[in-house]
């Protein structure tokens, strides 16, 4: 690049630096996935570079052993290239900043300037030797100034991902939580700080979720309780453990960030700590420190950004868990994932999302489960002062009464009697089987019927009332985990909508099919 004899737009201390970061926490941060190696001016940094994207790309540690390692296999490690190991080293003691974006920020703005410079000396020298028309000539310049080249990302094979042995997926709860990015979602002071902190205790104390779930070896926890004081914590962790109060030291707790610094905050503290300790992450919560968009950015564009830089956290952590606490929308879906407060930008990037469904002033609620790594299903639980448990020994109990929950939501005390008991009886009951609870035959039919009517309970054939149908199986996961399953996904909803097309054959208007092979309505029928 000639610049009539001046140097070129950069800065070779912002690039050593933001290595020299990349190498001590052992991959690139969060904030340098923005740049590609062309980025870099000193061609020395950019061969260093392109050697740590191409170590993320396999999967492979990005510290100064591994690099030294990939450079020196490929012969890169000499006077050619300028690499060596006093280089290294020195890259290693650099100072470690406080803002990587802002590092960043230089790197790019020298980077875009060198960019432009170069565009116009050569529409300059276009300009001059050319026998184009002048709009030709401004054309050309034009679309090299819109689209500057960039460096496409390493990629890998399909032959080498199927050579490839990786480690089983870490659980920090069983069945519900694995590594990775999730959301806990909930109305406001539904319980989620409650359950969030007895994860925290459970995690780094190596205890049980839900008095259960046996959360493993103790793991570092930060806490980001960014709605808490000191004094509710102490009071909320005394109240969790009546008896004997258990205070593990790897429960680090931040009750103020800026909003700013929340991710920065996050990665430093990981850069404390041992790459194979599977730390937990919590922040409480995602709403107090979601940024505002930028000029020219939609909601679901600045979803989407702050949730794929929480997510990319963890993609640089294998084995480590970050849990957003974020609150659900007012309205009710179908689909419990739109129940996520915010665009679907929050839960697009999140890897797991669990949701949990309480009515106010009851203790009974469902903790609904879906993720990329986690199968879908829904577990029956209960808070009692502070303490959430599964309603049933286990996950797959749990889900048994799921079903009941949401079957008595609602319901007056007689009428969560019969579903109870209906959901006793799989094989199903007639009104005479009821009759012992107390109810008339006439009453009894009545109950049954109403139930049936609002899709409580499930009529498989005149007079039968069962359990309404779940569509689980049970599957394995690779650590042996039972897990409850949807077994039809995506097409027993698309069949769903469908389904609310029929129209009943008596009256001709519109209806939803509750059970196989209906035709008309309940009330067009009769009894």
């Amino acid at each position: 690049m000639s610049t009539n004899g001046r140097t070129p737009p950069h800065d070779e201390n912002a690039e050593r630096v933001l290595i020299g970061l990349a190498l001590s926490l052992g991959r690139i941060p969060q904030a340098a996935t923005r740049l590609v190696v062309a980025d870099f001016y000193q061609p020395v940094h950019a061969v260093i570079w392109s050697a740590m994207h191409a170590l993320a790309g396999l999967g492979r540690p990005c510290d100064v052993t591994a690099l030294r390692a990939y450079l020196q296999e490929r012969g890169m490690l000499n006077a050619s290239t300028g690499v060596s190991d006093a280089l290294l080293i020195e890259l290693i003691g650099q100072p470690t900043p406080v803002d990587a974006d802002y590092v960043v920020d230089i790197i790019l703005e020298r980077a875009k300037r060198r960019s432009l410079i170069e565009v116009f000396e050569r529409g300059l020298q276009h300009a001059y030797e050319s026998s184009d028309d002048v709009d030709t000539q401004l054309g050309h310049t034009l679309d090299k100034l819109s689209n500057v080249p960039r460096e496409l990302t390493p990629f890998i094979t399909a032959d080498w991902l199927g050579q490839q042995v990786f480690p089983d997926l870490a659980w920090v709860v069983p069945g519900m939580f694995p590594e990775g990015y999730g959301l806990l979602v909930g109305a406001p002071k539904i319980g989620k700080s409650w359950l969030s902190m007895s994860l925290g205790i459970a995690a780094s104390a190596g205890g049980y979720m839900f008095g259960k779930l046996y959360c493993g070896r103790p793991r570092p926890v930060l806490m980001l309780a960014l709605e808490d004081s000191h004094r509710r914590l102490q009071s909320r962790i005394r109240k969790l453990q009546p008896e004997d109060p258990v205070w593990p030291a790897e429960l680090n707790i931040i009750t103020e960030v800026e909003t700013s610094l929340v991710v920065p905050t996050i990665e430093g503290w990981l850069a404390n700590q041992d790459r194979s300790s599977r730390p937990l992450v919590i922040l409480d919560t995602i709403g107090k420190v979601i940024p505002p968009a930028l000029m020219g950015e939609g909601q679901y564009q600045r979803d989407y950004h702050f949730s794929s830089r929480l997510h990319n956290v963890t993609k640089a952590w294998p084995g480590m868990t970050l849990i957003g606490l974020h609150h659900d929308r007012k309205a009710s879906a179908e689909d419990f994932v739109e129940t996520v407060s915010g665009t679907n930008g929050l839960a697009g990037a999140a890897d797991t999302i669990v949701v949990i469904n309480r009515p106010r002033n009851e203790p009974e609620g469902v903790l609904k489960v879906t993720g990329r790594d986690v199968e879908e299903a829904e577990y029956g639980v209960k808070l009692v002062d502070g303490q959430w448990d599964l309603l049933g020994k286990d996950l797959r109990e749990a889900s048994k009464t799921a079903r009941t929950v949401h079957a008595t939501v609602g319901l007056g005390e007689r009428s969560a009697e019969v579903v109870e008991f209906i959901a006793d009886h799989p094989e199903g009951v007639r009104a005479e089987d009821i009759v012992p609870l107390g109810f008339t035959p006439g009453e009894a039919r009545v109950y049954l019927s109403r139930l049936y009517d609002s899709g409580r309970v499930s009529r498989p054939k005149r007079g039968l009332y069962t359990p309404v149908p779940s569509v689980t199986t049970v599957t394995k996961s690779p650590e042996n985990i039972t897990l409850i399953t949807d077994g039809t996904g995506g097409f027993a909803r698309a069949h769903a909508r469908a389904r609310d097309m029929a129209t009943c054959a008596i009256c001709q208007r519109p209806m939803r099919i509750i059970e196989e092979g209906q035709t008309a309505h309940p009330a067009c029928e009769g009894e």
